[in-house]
């Protein structure tokens, strides 16, 4: 059955999401979701995405966005590109509830992360920043390596209860992946785009034919590389003296 419409709810985090498109269902396993986040609401903290590329596109309200080391607030029609690996962050600004078109490539496996975390939130067993407890952050850590990697605590500390963990201590615990928390989501809604800037986005988001080159009021960052900054500098003066 598609998730089509279906509402994945943060009351930590203060995040709303409601999936547009399901990645299954998707020709190349793109989620789209309409992000809804309340005033002084954001993501649980700094973290990065091993596998995956997302975007973002403010269709109402204000939105800062921390990507490596650039950090800018964006309002209605501003959008962000986060590489697969690069550290990031966002945090709702303003009064006003904030809305996104946010799209993650692939998005499977992060559907399925998210519907954990949530429920984790929706059944207390996160702080007050929405990162999961400590055990159950090991078990959800050691899950979704693949997915998401948190900067804090350090990933040592995050799966280093995770050899120790018991069935009866796994049970206490709690659900730790998608599979327990499917039966316990929201009904789904009757979507319809919020007010705002959404035609454009929308069909980019859903046809999967965003530009690629951003807006003066977007951040875009260079993928994860292994290269170092001298490394860098000096290939591209190399390029330069070869007229490139």
């Amino acid at each position: 059955m598609s998730r089509r419409g279906q509402v994945f709810e943060n009351p930590v985090t203060g995040e709303r999401a409601i999936v547009i498109t399901d990645p299954l269902d998707h020709p190349e396993g793109v989620l789209v979701a309409e992000l809804h986040v309340a005033p002084g609401g954001r993501v649980a903290g700094a973290h990065r995405h091993p596998g995956l590329v997302e975007r973002f596109q403010v269709v109402r309200g204000q939105v800062t966005y921390l990507i490596d080391d650039r950090e800018a607030p964006l309002g209605p029609g501003g959008s962000a590109e986060v590489p697969a690996g690069v550290v990031h962050d966002w945090w709702q600004t303003g009064d006003a509830e904030a809305v996104v078109v946010a799209e993650v490539d692939p998005g499977a496996r992060f559907t399925e992360m998210v519907g954990t975390f949530f429920g984790l939130a929706r059944d207390g067993k996160v702080d007050r920043k929405g990162v999961p407890h400590p055990l159950q952050l090991a078990l959800s850590a050691r899950d979704y390596a693949d997915t998401m990697v948190m900067v804090k605590p350090p990933p040592w500390v995050q799966r280093s209860p995770v050899p120790a963990v018991s069935p009866v201590s796994q049970y206490a615990a709690g659900p730790a992946s998608w599979s327990d928390w499917r039966t316990r989501l929201r009904p789904r809604t009757s979507w319809r785009p919020a007010p705002g800037p959404w035609p454009a986005a929308r069909s980019a988001a859903v046809t999967r034919r965003a530009p690629r080159r951003l807006t003066s009021r977007s951040i875009e960052v260079p993928p994860a590389a292994t290269a170092t900054r001298d490394e860098l500098t000096a290939a591209s003066s190399r390029d330069r003296e070869r007229g490139h």
